[in-house]
């Protein structure tokens, strides 16, 4: 968990060894089939033995475009007409597919949300932000790096100018914001983590300015696998979508709820709070060494 060529060989060394048996392994097997026959996307799934590539995409995506949660939608902001969108923030070319260590997940290749929105055959993208972000970096991500920093230095920086220019010309804008997500690192109540980092809020406060200036819609896309703060800032969004953490082809799924070729179905897996000291353990978490007392 989560797997590689090492696990892979551990097991073989202690089957041949005896330390583990065939048994042990057919009974992994079965608790994973399990859950999947209880997966509605994979109830028409079958196995030819060998791994299937393009349909373990399409399943993807199905699970992907069903588990996505749209949060507010304010005068029918989706669905998005066909034409061009503005589409704004780094997590628009890197796209987080899922989460860190244990949840971490090897894929053949994922599809971002730049790319979903352009293939999907309903979408432009303004031509100077696809140049502009084509070339924006990641944050660094590692244990002992910082991946949801509070000074953002990677976001790139968007001029009141730029988007003015993208207000007159595009249709309505989308902004992309992310978060990675491990196990044994909760996001904490500070900018940049559960809260918008001081770009990421400056930017959709002027976007929102801008184009509502011309009548056109604000999206915000979440691609987070925990809560985050939206009560400060939700008046600037005209519609906000929960994408999570949907593995693979995020984008097309993405692409797929704006144009409205599939209505968001999705529920909240967990409750997000207004603030963050409405959560009952906000006091004790994360405790003492191993220990947390609630």
């Amino acid at each position: 968990m989560p797997g590689g060529e090492n696990f892979k060989n551990a097991i073989k060394a202690a089957i041949e060894k005896g330390t583990l048996s065939e048994e042990t392994i057919d009974r992994s097997c079965e608790n994973i089939l399990r859950a999947i026959v209880k997966t509605i996307s994979f109830r028409e799934y079958e196995s030819s033995g060998k791994l299937d590539y393009e349909r373990n995409r399409q399943i993807s995506e199905d699970a992907a475009v069903e588990s996505m949660v749209l949060l507010k939608n304010d005068g029918n902001a989706l669905p998005l007409a066909d034409g061009e969108l503005a589409v704004f923030g780094n997590a628009q070319k890197h796209t987080v597919i899922g989460g860190l260590g244990a949840s971490d997940v090897n894929v053949e290749d994922s599809v971002n949300i730049m790319d979903g929105l352009e293939q999907s055959g309903h979408y432009t993208l303004n031509a100077k932000l696809k140049l502009l972000y084509e070339r924006c970096q990641n944050n660094p991500i590692g244990i002992t790096e910082d991946e949801n920093p509070e000074q953002d230095y990677q976001e790139m920086e968007i001029s009141d100018e730029i988007i003015a220019e993208a207000a007159a010309s595009s249709s309505a804008a989308v902004i992309c914001v992310s978060r990675v997500t491990r196990e044994g690192k909760d996001h904490a109540s500070i900018a940049g983590d559960y809260r918008l980092n001081e770009k990421e809020l400056s930017l959709i406060e002027r976007a929102s300015e801008a184009f509502r200036a011309q009548g056109k819609k604000v999206i915000v896309i979440l691609n987070s696998g925990n809560p985050m703060e939206t009560a400060s800032w939700s008046d600037c969004a005209d519609a906000i979508l929960y994408a999570g953490l949907a593995g693979q082809n995020t984008g097309n799924a993405v692409a797929r709820i704006l144009s409205g070729e599939v209505n968001p179905s999705g529920k909240l897996a967990i409750s997000w709070p207004t603030e963050y000291s409405d959560s009952p353990c906000y006091e004790n978490f994360p405790g003492a060494g191993d220990r947390v007392v609630y």
